[in-house]
């Protein structure tokens, strides 16, 4: 797995440099929401990261959430009300940010950079957003069948009429 490989990486140039109190490189890793949630490789990179011998000093977890990777609701797609829960086992700090204000974001970000220096453990970064109809037109299109497609229809309705009226931050800033 990428994610697997990529901090195996950074743990070997770590321990190539005697970075032994692992402050000299940082581990940034960037999910989808559905795939954060729904791939087991997730909850074991997360299960490793306390592990001595696998122990980087804390990744940055960066997870895209655009609401549209689940072709059903959360309520029958997981037992739990977030992407994010599966993170809770390690009681690190998950924060849900609004994609739409970048300033925020920024802020979140260096908050997690800061959490992470201090304490050397992982954190969660949920940048929630809004996806444009163009955009779930051409994912319903290129990975569900005919059938899957009315179904997640049906299921994102709702969210797609959200979009369909609301201004992207890249139009607004612009």
């Amino acid at each position: 797995s990428p994610r697997h490989s990529a901090l195996g990486r950074l743990r070997a140039k770590q321990d190539h440099l005697e970075d032994f109190e692992r402050r000299r490189a940082l581990g940034i890793l960037i999910h989808g929401d559905a795939a954060f949630a729904g791939e087991g490789v997730a909850q074991e990179t997360l299960n490793l990261s306390e592990l001595s011998g696998y122990r980087t000093g804390g990744t940055l977890h960066i997870i895209v959430n655009n609401q549209i990777g689940f072709t059903t609701s959360p309520s029958e797609g997981r037992s739990c009300t977030y992407a994010t829960d599966v993170a809770r086992m390690l009681q690190i700090p998950i924060f849900h940010v609004n994609g739409e204000d970048p300033e925020a974001v920024a802020q979140v970000v260096q908050l997690a950079m800061d959490f992470r220096q201090k304490f050397q453990r992982d954190v969660i970064v949920d940048i929630v957003l809004f996806s444009s109809t163009r955009t779930q037109r051409r994912r319903r299109t290129r990975f569900y069948s005919a059938d899957d497609v009315s179904e997640n229809s049906a299921a994102k309705d709702g969210v797609r009429k959200l979009s369909r009226k609301h201004t992207f931050a890249g139009r607004i800033d612009s």
